[in-house]
């Protein structure tokens, strides 16, 4: 059974890839579901369409900077001169983008790769969820599953580097702060060499490291960053500053400098429709809301459970975020909190399950969850195609190039 299980998913994939992902989800007790899934991911890399609205996208100076490289030749020894005269300190993109300009200046070829590292980190995190799930899934668990899914979503290769190095770090937390397996925790270590911002998620996993699962002092932490949520600027430049690399110092200074945090402090919102502005502090808010529920009400069972590590954690990094959120670009942060709260509302909402004010807050959650899924799901069709959804690998190969993304479509 299970081999003509295995042969009939893909056979499926291959004639509607998007179809034999979501059949890849409902087999999820098969090892090869999660590899379909990650399969789909790499096929929307390929058929991947930057909408005309995403002119303002990380991806759009990715794919510029792959067309200049291509014309260039590179010896080894001059592509490290080009590495350094670029001041990156993401060492993966650029390894990628110098290696590709050898062979292709395509943005598919481009999108393609990004979405098969990308994709495989997203699908192990996916499925360490589901594959810790033992039992039939309990009331409300698929649809925080749907949640979850989407905080760093697939369309999220927009900004490679960001949030393919949020992938990572949690790629190495999860069995960490669940089951105790520290050997995975070089993967969140290598997550700066994505993106350079991850050195501070490191610190931090490092700071509970040392200190252990010191619930109350966490979460007294975590409730003053949010009454008292503007970093003092003067304060964290000067300590950023001492203990960092010079490299780092220089990378960050246009993130620190006070004249452009005033701007963006004073500009947050600003010309942004509700709902743009609204669903992602929706699912915060919601998140929140659990976290501080679990404390006052379960806070005894919890310190007993398989998930004090990852419930101690989320509260202090929850409470890093709450804090850099006052800096430019520091709220993607918040990205990874939701990601390590949300793993601990899905594992305590299989585990013990939504009873009593658990699933009064559950009930009152749904329209903020709602909302960001909605809207999450829409910001993805700035870069689904149509081959995504109604091609195949065929159709895909046949249309290279063409691809029209379903905001182009309906706009």
């Amino acid at each position: 059974m299970k081999i003509s299980t295995h042969k009939s998913v893909w056979f499926v994939f291959i004639l509607s890839p998007i179809l034999g992902a979501f059949l890849s989800l409902k087999h999820n007790k098969y090892k090869f579901s999660k590899n379909i899934l990650w399969a789909f991911i790499v096929f929307y890399g390929f058929t991947f369409s930057i909408s005309g609205e995403s002119s303002g996208s990380d991806i759009n100076r990715y794919v510029d900077e792959l067309k200049v490289l291509h014309e260039k030749t590179f010896t080894f020894s001059e592509a490290i001169s080009y590495f350094k005269s670029t001041g990156e300190i993401d060492i993966l993109r650029t390894i990628i983008s110098i290696t590709l300009s050898r062979f292709t200046n395509s943005q598919i070829a481009l999108t393609t790769v990004y979405a098969f590292i990308f994709g495989f980190f997203y699908s192990r995190n996916l499925f360490f969820l589901i594959d810790n799930l033992k039992e039939k899934w309990k009331y409300g668990v698929l649809f925080l599953m749907i949640v979850f899914s989407l905080i760093v979503p697939i369309w999220d290769i927009n900004g490679f580097r960001m949030y393919t190095a949020a992938h990572l770090f949690i790629y190495g937390l999860l069995p960490y702060l669940f089951f105790g397996n520290k050997k995975y925790l070089w993967f969140c270590a290598f997550s700066p060499l994505v993106h350079f911002s991850f050195v501070l998620p490191v610190i931090v996993l490092f700071i509970y490291l040392l200190a252990g699962n010191h619930i109350h002092v966490y979460f007294i932490l975590f409730i003053l960053s949010m009454i008292f949520p503007v970093l003092n600027l003067n304060w964290f430049n000067q300590n950023f500053e001492r203990y960092l690399p010079e490299v780092f110092i220089d990378r960050t200074l246009g993130y620190r400098t006070e004249n452009t945090v005033i701007l963006y402090r004073e500009g947050l919102g600003i010309g942004l429709q509700w709902y743009a502005l609204w669903y992602g502090k929706a699912l915060g808010y919601a998140i929140k809301a659990f976290i501080i529920l679990f404390y006052f009400k379960h806070r005894t069972l919890i310190k007993s459970s398989q998930f004090v590590k990852a419930f101690a954690f989320a509260l202090l990094f929850y409470s890093f975020a709450n804090v850099l959120n006052s800096l430019p670009s520091g709220g993607r942060f918040l990205s990874i909190a939701n990601m390590i709260s949300m793993s601990v509302i899905i594992f305590f909402s299989q585990n013990i399950g939504l009873k009593g004010l658990t699933r009064y807050l559950f009930y009152l959650s749904i329209p903020a969850f709602l909302l960001f899924i909605i809207i999450s799901i829409r910001i993805g069709l700035y870069s689904i195609s149509l081959t995504t959804v109604f091609g195949n690998p065929i159709i895909a190969i046949i249309t290279i190039g063409n691809n029209i993304s379903f905001n182009d479509l309906i706009k």
